[in-house]
């Protein structure tokens, strides 16, 4: 289905955050791996936040296993929950897709991220619980065969900053064989400068590089404000010919809390789609701080374009 949608030059929408919308809903949160614990505590609540993207019209709901990788989980004495967790996401969301059925067609993205463990309560990373660059290397592929063997459609590699570790996360991906989408992040330095975030320093342009040759289906921009979305994108089509997209985020992360306090109205956030369309973009969606009222805004204005002609 998304094959055929992308082949054909039409829109794709994927869905909103999972994290901040479990907060939202009442999920507690973990101070340091957020919503992770939600799938085993509140599937209910996860499955509702799943159901609600699909009736809203997303073709693509991504599973809740961004924080679910060992390099994140064994810091914080939860290694053992790695594969309960990661099958735990893939299962509320094949549940979610059963339960709508008959609204349309969905594939499933199996969320893997590159996350390391921060200090409690902050978002700053925390050197001292690092794994080592092979333990990493191992809980890539760990993470990547448990979503396949537990039934994605495929692997959405998010937020990926930092050069070295997204390439261990793509080959890892990629091992499965099954379609590998890169969700590259960028953050603008104090001079300029395109990054994929603070801690890491690496150029946007190193990020591409090392990525787009590898065999990945779709590439795009994530867990980035709507304002550096665009010039990310525009060093992105330099490297990368096929399909693109972008999901931004709204608000901000206070340690395992998300603040909704410079939040993006959805008005906004679907005029931003918008301009992102008429630029090339296929696929179109959010992340962090991105709701449902904001998909829906941005399905409802993608549409109604679209019916214009």
């Amino acid at each position: 289905m998304l094959e055929r949608k992308l082949a054909a030059g039409e829109c794709v929408y994927l869905d909103g955050g999972s994290g901040s919308e479990l907060q939202r809903l009442g999920a507690p949160m973990h101070p340091s791996i957020f919503g992770a614990m939600a799938t085993m505590t509140n599937p209910d609540i996860l499955q509702r936040v799943h159901e609600d993207y699909i009736r809203a019209g997303c073709d693509i709901i991504t599973t809740n296993s961004f924080y679910s990788s060992r390099n994140l989980l064994a810091a914080y004495g939860l290694g053992e929950e790695v594969g309960a967790l990661t099958r735990g996401a893939v299962e509320v969301a094949l549940r979610a897709r059963e339960r709508t059925s008959g609204v349309k067609q969905v594939a499933i993205a199996g969320s893997m991220s590159h996350a390391l463990p921060v200090y409690e309560g902050t978002a700053q990373h925390d050197p001292g619980k690092r794994p080592s660059p092979e333990e990493m290397q191992l809980n890539f592929h760990e993470s990547a065969d448990i979503l396949k063997r537990a039934g994605c459609d495929f692997i959405l590699l998010e937020r990926m900053n930092d050069p070295q570790m997204t390439g261990w996360a793509v080959r890892a991906a990629l091992q499965t064989r099954l379609p590998v989408w890169i969700g590259l992040s960028a953050v603008e330095s104090w001079d300029g400068e395109l990054l994929g975030d603070l801690d890491h320093q690496a150029p946007v342009e190193e990020l591409v590089d090392e990525v787009v040759e590898m065999g990945a289906s779709a590439c795009g921009i994530m867990h980035t404000v709507p304002a550096i979305v665009d010039p990310a994108l525009d060093v992105l089509r330099q490297y990368w010919p096929g399909p693109l997209f972008a999901y931004p985020e709204s608000g901000r992360q206070r340690g395992s809390a998300w603040e909704f306090d410079a939040a993006l109205s959805p008005e906004r956030f679907a005029r931003h789609c918008l301009q992102w369309r008429e630029a090339g973009v296929q696929i179109l969606g959010g992340c962090c701080g991105i709701t449902l009222n904001h998909i829906q805004a941005m399905i409802g204005a993608l549409s109604r374009r679209q019916a214009a002609g």
